[in-house]
């Protein structure tokens, strides 16, 4: 990979790992029994701002105006669109793809046909969303937000202001959690669109939340500035707090009972129950957000070195 692709993102499938290298505009697929680079391919031209989403069978790019479908089996690509502008969100789903630009549209796809199904001027202004069953859910940047039925991309009516700029958002279930600049969560019950959100405020900035679910139960995961990991229950009790140290990007990645994060030359697993460590992997030179496949741990660090550890 190029040495200007610091920390690159992995994802992968069964045998196989990928990562995408945007100064060389590659995508690489690398073997998870050996280590060894399987192939690459070239792709479409990347500007900067480009967004990214992926499954278990395809890549989707947003470069530009311009929609690109990656098959993650085939050597092929195609463009399936233009976009009325530039991409700021991205995600996929079985059936469809799901596009938020900067300048307040949002698109839907549809990945079987090939075509746009519906395209509606939401905001003015850059913008998240969660889907979640036949609504999905936005909240801009200025804290505006909003409910959309799937179906036809027209709102529902519901609509709620938060008097903060917006930086994060994830569902779980029921479970909207949002961030802000202000350092506070809000959470929401979207069985319940009007009601007044729960507030949690938290002493430093927040750098990721996550909202994940473990034996019959939802909880919320929040990385801060300071480098300290907060569990909390659904209901925004605090169950424990972990104070970290040297993570490049404070994203704690869940997998059954535990969560791992990278702590400089080093990989460590924090126990779900309480929040003590109970497992370190060494990652001399460094190491990365880890992301796990098939029992295998992964992480990669700024000096160019990929580890893979068996859990």
């Amino acid at each position: 990979m190029s040495p200007k692709t610091k920390y690159p993102k992995l994802f992968g499938y069964k045998k196989n790992l990928y990562t995408v290298d945007p100064v060389s505009e590659k995508l690489l697929c690398i073997n998870t029994d050996t280590g060894e680079l399987r192939w690459f391919k070239q792709l479409p031209s990347m500007e900067d701002g480009t967004v990214m989403a992926h499954d278990e069978s395809s890549l989707a790019i947003v470069s530009g105006f311009s929609l690109n479908v990656i098959d993650l089996n085939k050597d092929v690509y195609h463009t399936i669109l233009q976009l009325p502008g530039k991409a700021f969100n991205i995600t996929l789903t079985e059936t469809d793809i799901y596009i938020s630009t900067w300048n307040g549209f949002f698109i839907k796809v549809s990945r079987n046909e090939s075509k746009q199904v519906w395209s509606r001027k939401v905001f003015s202004t850059p913008f998240l969303f969660e889907k979640d069953g036949d609504q999905i859910h936005l909240v801009n940047m200025e804290g505006d937000i909003t409910h959309i039925y799937d179906a036809s991309g027209l709102e529902t009516g519901s609509q709620q202001k938060l008097q903060t700029n917006v930086t994060q958002m994830d569902l779980q279930d029921s479970i909207l959690v949002i961030a802000t600049g202000s350092n506070k969560l809000y959470l929401y019950n979207t069985r319940n669109n009007n009601k007044s959100p729960l507030q949690i405020l938290l002493e430093n900035s927040i750098s990721s939340v996550k909202t994940f679910h473990y034996q019959d139960k939802n909880y919320i995961i929040v990385g801060q500035s300071d480098q300290k990991v907060l569990l909390y229950t659904e209901n925004g009790t605090p169950l424990w707090t972990f104070q970290g140290k040297e993570s490049v990007f404070m994203e704690p990645t869940i997998n059954d009972d535990k969560i791992w994060i990278d702590q400089g030359n080093k990989v460590i697993a924090i126990a779900l129950k309480d929040g003590s460590i109970v497992k370190t992997l060494s990652t001399p030179g460094g190491a990365g957000t880890p992301f796990i496949l098939n029992k295998t741990l992964y992480t990669a660090s700024s000096k160019r070195l990929l580890y893979g550890f068996s859990l």
